[in-house]
Formats: C-alpha cells, structure tokens, sequence
C-alpha cells in the first residue's frame, strides 16, 4: 500500500488515510482481484466491505464477524501473532489493516471507488502492475508463516502466488 501511496509514505513505510483517494483504482482492483482468487473469494477489501456495509458500518461488529477481536470484551488480536493466517480463517479477516490508532485509514480503503457502488471499469492504464507506471520499484512482504516469515521481493502478483501456496499446505 505505501508503494501506491507514493514516495512520502514509502520513506515513513504508512499511509496516511488521506493519501488512499489517490491510490489508482486499477492497482487496488488488482489486489483485491488476487486476494479473492487465491482465497476462494474469503478475503479481499470488497469481501470485507460488504461484510463493514452488513454490519451497518459499525466497527466493533465488523471487527467480530471478521474475527479481529477476541473474548468478551472484544479486545484487538494482537499482530502478528494472534491474527490468523490460514485458508479457513474467518471471511473477510485477510487482508490486515492497522485500526488501533484509529479507523480512518480503513474506512478510505472500503469506501475507495475501487471497492464501491457503480464500480469503474478495470484498465491497465498507468497501473503499477502491469509495469506501465513510472514506478518500477519492487515490493517487499513479509508474510507470516507456519514456518517462520517468508520473505518476498517482486511484484505483488507473485506475492499472491505464493501466498496462496501457504493456504493450500
């Protein structure tokens, strides 16, 4: 996310919930297109939107039914470890977004035209995926495994591949 956020987040490695209006809805489309089709349509920013739109927008319910919180109490899972990174965690719980300071930046995400109503047309214009972007730079995740992290540098698509490869163990 900080890549599509531009140079600023990149450096400070967070966005700014004021800095997602910008994000290309073709880049963010393609994340969540990956997401849906390596979980069997269970994660994903529009899986987990409709869960928010479900839940009336209320976030504690929404952070129950996608099962970022624990107990009676609803406390927040802590990451990295309490957070569950399997094919059969609850729906919508992938993928993370950090709501302890605040749920500004995800409702940007979820209410990002990517995501929305009257949905735009998908294009590959300008789209950092597809290499066509001025920004060329390759991504780095850490992903969390059974066996320790994994450690990915490349595009997101191969990120995807490879987590989708962890789901099926």
């Amino acid at each position: 996310m900080c890549v599509l956020a531009g140079e600023e987040a990149e450096d400070r490695e967070w966005v700014y919930f004021t800095e997602v209006a910008n994000m290309p809805t073709t880049d963010l489309q393609t994340i969540d297109a990956l997401w849906k089709h390596y979980s069997n349509d269970r994660f994903g920013f529009s899986v987990q939107r409709k869960i928010w739109i479900s839940q009336k927008r209320q976030w504690p319910k929404f952070f129950k039914k996608i099962d970022w919180t624990t107990g009676e109490n609803g406390d927040y899972r802590k990451f990295p470890q309490e957070f569950q990174w399997r094919a059969d965690a609850a729906q919508g719980h992938l993928p993370l977004t950090n709501a302890l300071r605040g749920t500004q930046l995800l409702a940007a995400l979820l209410e990002h035209p990517a995501f929305g109503p009257g949905l735009p047309e998908r294009t590959s214009e300008g789209s950092f995926f597809d290499g066509t972007s001025s920004r060329e730079t390759p991504v780095r995740f850490e992903l969390p495994t059974v066996g320790g992290v994994f450690d990915v540098v490349g595009r997101f698509a191969k990120f995807f591949a490879l987590f989708a490869q962890e789901l099926v163990k």
